[in-house]
Formats: structure tokens, sequence, C-alpha cells
């Protein structure tokens, strides 16, 4: 029996740099491939859901205020905390979130 040294790269009767390469493509292809399966990432919310998020926010917030807080109108004027609610709803669009919320607080 003859002694056979086998390289890896050499599969008996085949041109070992072809096999070689295209090996080296179909796992680069391979790879392409799954790189471009892989969920993207999500888009933000459009403006006018966030607009509207914010709307219900702040509605949501001033209804709590107004029903749990022990003396709120005693702090600030009905009107004046009215105003204020309505300022801060008016001016969501031009503004960021965290300047809502810096307006909230």
């Amino acid at each position: 029996m003859k002694n056979i040294n086998f390289h890896p790269l050499m599969i008996p009767g085949k041109n070992y740099i072809l096999y070689f390469f295209s090996t080296v493509f179909f796992a680069i292809a391979f790879l392409y491939f799954i790189s471009c399966t892989q969920s993207q990432p999500t888009q933000p919310p459009a403006a006018k859901d966030r607009i509207t998020a914010w709307n219900e926010d702040i509605d949501y917030l001033s209804a709590q205020l107004t029903a749990k807080q022990i003396n709120l109108f005693g702090l600030i004027p009905e009107a004046t905390f009215n105003s204020k609610i309505k300022a801060i709803k008016d001016s969501v669009y031009n503004l960021q979130d965290y300047e809502i919320i810096i307006k909230l607080q």
C-alpha cells in the first residue's frame, strides 16, 4: 500500500486551487446571505403617531394630576395650569422628546 500525503486543499482527481476558491466564494456568499436576512432595525414612529402619543400622555398626566394631587389649584390657578398644558401640547410638534419631558417637570 502506498503512503499518500493528503493535503486538506487537495481533492484527488480535482484541481485543488479551483476547489479552494469555489469554497471561499460559497462561504462568502453564505455569510452575505445570512447578513442580509438579519432583522433590520425598527423605524422610529411616524411624526403623527409621536404627536398623538405625546398628546395622549399629556392628557393623562393632566387628568391624573387634577384627580389625585391634593390642593393642586391652591398651588397654581386652574386657568394657568390649563394654559401651560395647552402650550406644551401645541409645542409637541416642534420639540424633541427630552424637551417635552423637561417642560412637563
